[in-house]
């Protein structure tokens, strides 16, 4: 969930062409973590300012910035209060205190007001992050998929009234964030608005932004082997039999109207390269 990956010189278009070779970079605080996915044709780095800038690269983000650490936040009357984690009676459990004025600060600068009672869920690295790295590298395509929506439905008063925070264990979810200390992943949905006035702050032009399953149909998932008819197949024998169609159900929850094509969303912007002819910019009928 924490990593990121640059690959020099993507097959499109021509301003990404003509390198000696392609490199490859994946980046990963723990490389420990990363160490089943090593193998000769990728490099991997403890951080991205490891990775060279020398020529147009292709950065891609899967589920980064919903990583990253985030403050609980609710307004109460006119002051926002920023929740702590406190032990009460042996157990973890909640308490307000006035939020920091950089958080007041976020909300003002972009015009949200919050409700009397509602909570949101703020990560001040999501802007400074992406700042980074679109600032590395002067020419790029920056491809971020993620869990969240533009600032005004994510900040919506009624649709969100009790933020996005939510915990994850053995692929099921809680709003309880307290429960399992230490054994559930915490995470909030992300602000795309931060990061795309950001990108486009620094000269970025954004090319893309709607629902993953769309995107992914856009570059041609449906041509993928996975979607072919089974009959069509080849398969050696039964356990071969049942991982393909592991496969293809994991793949079909993609684009399927109620799979995680639908909660995805992706980001794509341009910096210092061409911006027409990209295939997901094309309509899909």
């Amino acid at each position: 969930r924490s990593s990121s990956a640059n690959s020099h010189a993507p097959e499109e278009p021509e301003e990404l062409r003509g390198t000696p070779r392609n490199r490859f970079y994946g980046v990963d605080r723990a490389l420990e973590r990363a160490a089943p996915l090593l193998e000769d044709s990728v490099t991997f780095v403890r951080s991205i300012d490891e990775v060279p800038n020398d020529g147009p690269a292709f950065l891609f983000s899967n589920e980064l910035f919903d990583a990253l650490p985030f403050t609980r936040l609710v307004q109460r009357g006119e002051h926002l209060h920023e929740l702590w984690v406190r032990e009460r009676d042996g157990a973890l459990d909640w308490s307000e205190h006035e939020a920091a004025p950089s958080y007041d600060h976020y909300f003002a600068e972009r015009g949200i007001v919050l409700t009397d009672g509602q909570f949101a869920d703020v990560s001040l690295e999501w802007e400074a992050y992406y700042r980074d790295i679109a600032r590395r590298f002067p020419r790029a395509l920056l491809v971020t998929m993620d869990y969240g929506f533009p600032g005004d439905k994510l900040f919506h008063g009624r649709i969100r009234r009790f933020g996005t925070a939510a915990a994850y264990a053995q692929q099921r979810v809680t709003r309880d964030l307290l429960a399992n200390p230490g054994q559930q992943d915490l995470t909030a949905h992300i602000n795309f608005t931060d990061l795309q006035r950001v990108g486009e702050e620094l000269g970025g032009q954004t090319l893309y932004f709607d629902r993953l399953a769309k995107f992914l149909l856009s570059i041609g998932i449906a041509e993928h082997e996975l979607f072919r008819p089974v009959d069509g197949i080849a398969i050696a024998d039964a356990d071969e039999g049942l991982q393909l169609l592991a496969a293809r159900e994991d793949a079909k929850r993609l684009i399927l109207p109620d799979g995680m094509g639908e909660d995805l969303r992706v980001l794509v912007q341009g910096r210092g390269i061409s911006f027409e002819n990209w295939s997901f910019q094309r309509p899909l009928f």
